[in-house]
C-alpha cells in the first residue's frame, strides 16, 4: 500500500510540473468568413504562378488586354475530369461588342470574337505551353462623309484567325517572363494581299515585390500599318482583397469587389483600352487595300463570377480618337465619337 500511495504522489507531482511548462491555453475564436487573409511580405512565400494567377497578367490576344484572373476562373471540373484531349481545355470564351453609328462621319460596328485557351505541359520542370486559337468577325457599317456619291468601299464584315502561343517562365522567385507568338489572317477573304497573314507578339517581365505589388515591363508588337509597337509597362497593386489596382498601359483597370459568398463574386470596374486592328480588304470589287481602324476607350463593367469557374460580364463605353488609315488610297478618315455595349462569357 505505501508503494502505492508513494508512486501515485510521484506522478501527481509530475503532472503538476508539466502543467507548469505548458499552461493551458483556451481555444482561440475563429476568424469570421468575411475577415482577409494576411499577406505574406516577401514573394518567396507563394509560387508566382499563384500569385499570377491571383492578380492578371498580360493577355496574349494583344488587343493587348490584362487578364482578369483569380480562383473563380480556374477551369470547370468537366474540363479537369475530362478524358481524352478536354483535359487540355483551360476554358472557352464569347465576347460581342457594339459602337453605334449614325451621324456625319459615324463609323457603327458589331464585333463578335470567340476563343478556347488549352494548356500543354512537356516537362514538370517548365512551365506549360499556352494555345489559344481565335475566331472573330467583325460587321461594318459605311462611314456616312456627308457626301452622297462617294463611299469608302469597305467591306460588310472582315475576319480574324490567329492562333497565340504563349509561354511565361519563371525566371527566379521573383520574375516572370510572358513570351508569345501570334500569327493569325486578318481579312475580307476577297482579296489577293499576301499582307493579311500577320505575325504578332510579345515579349514583357513580371517583377513581383511581394504578393500584392507587381511592376510590368515590355512590349507588344502589334503589327497595324501605322503602329507597330506598344510599349507595355505599370504596376499592379492589390491592397486588399476586395481592391485590385492595374496601371498598366495600354490597359489600365481599377475593380472593386461588391460580394463575397460561397456561389459568386461581384466586382465593378472602370478601365481603358487601346482597341481595333488592321485588315486586308477588296473594295469596292476593284481595289485591294489594307485598312487600319484604331481608338481608344474607357468604360465601366460589371463582372459575375460563379464558383464553377464560369463569368459573366457587361460593359458601358465611350470611345474616342477614331480613325480609318488606308495604305493605298484614301488616307486618314477622322471619325466621330460614340458610345460602347460589350457583353462576354467565359466558361
Amino acid at each position: 500500500m505505501k508503494r502505492i500511495i508513494l508512486t501515485m504522489l510521484v506522478l501527481q507531482s509530475w503532472c503538476g510540473m508539466a502543467a507548469a511548462q505548458s499552461p493551458y491555453l483556451p481555444p482561440q475564436p475563429a476568424q469570421p468568413p468575411s475577415s482577409s487573409p494576411v499577406r505574406q511580405a516577401g514573394a518567396n512565400s507563394q509560387d508566382l504562378r499563384q500569385v499570377l494567377a491571383k492578380q492578371g497578367s498580360p493577355d496574349p490576344n494583344l488587343n493587348p488586354k490584362l487578364d482578369e484572373a483569380s480562383p473563380f476562373l480556374q477551369p470547370s471540373p468537366r474540363f479537369e475530369e475530362a478524358p481524352g484531349p478536354l483535359r487540355w481545355i483551360r476554358e472557352a470564351s464569347a465576347t460581342l461588342t457594339y459602337l453605334a453609328g449614325g451621324a456625319e462621319r459615324g463609323f457603327g460596328t458589331v464585333d463578335l470574337e470567340t476563343s478556347m485557351t488549352m494548356q500543354f505541359t512537356f516537362d514538370p520542370c517548365l512551365a506549360p505551353l499556352t494555345v489559344k486559337p481565335v475566331f472573330g468577325i467583325h460587321f461594318w457599317d459605311q462611314p456616312s462623309l456627308g457626301q452622297p456619291f462617294f463611299s469608302l468601299g469597305l467591306p460588310d464584315r472582315v475576319y480574324d484567325l490567329y492562333v497565340d502561343f504563349g509561354w511565361a517562365p519563371r525566371v527566379t522567385d521573383w520574375f516572370y517572363l510572358d513570351i508569345g507568338l501570334t500569327p493569325g489572317v486578318y481579312t475580307d477573304f476577297d482579296n489577293s494581299r499576301s499582307d493579311q497573314f500577320r505575325m504578332r507578339g510579345r515579349l514583357i517581365g513580371i517583377f513581383a515585390t511581394s504578393e500584392a505589388l507587381q511592376f510590368v515591363a515590355g512590349v507588344a508588337y502589334i503589327n497595324r500599318n501605322e503602329t507597330k509597337w506598344l510599349p507595355v509597362a505599370g504596376v499592379i497593386w492589390n491592397p486588399t482583397s476586395e481592391t485590385r489596382v492595374q496601371l498598366v498601359f495600354p490597359q489600365p483597370r481599377i475593380s472593386h469587389r461588391l460580394w463575397n459568398n460561397p456561389g459568386s463574386e461581384g466586382w465593378v470596374y472602370v478601365g481603358g483600352e487601346y482597341g481595333g486592328g488592321a485588315w486586308a480588304i477588296n473594295r469596292l470589287g476593284i481595289l485591294d487595300d489594307n485598312v487600319d481602324y484604331n481608338d481608344w476607350r474607357l468604360a465601366l463593367g460589371l463582372e459575375l463570377k460563379h464558383y464553377t469557374g464560369i463569368r459573366g460580364f457587361f460593359e458601358v463605353g465611350y470611345v474616342f480618337n477614331r480613325e480609318l488609315l488606308f495604305e493605298t488610297y484614301g488616307g486618314r478618315v477622322e471619325l466621330n465619337d460614340t458610345v460602347m455595349l460589350r457583353i462576354g462569357l467565359v466558361f
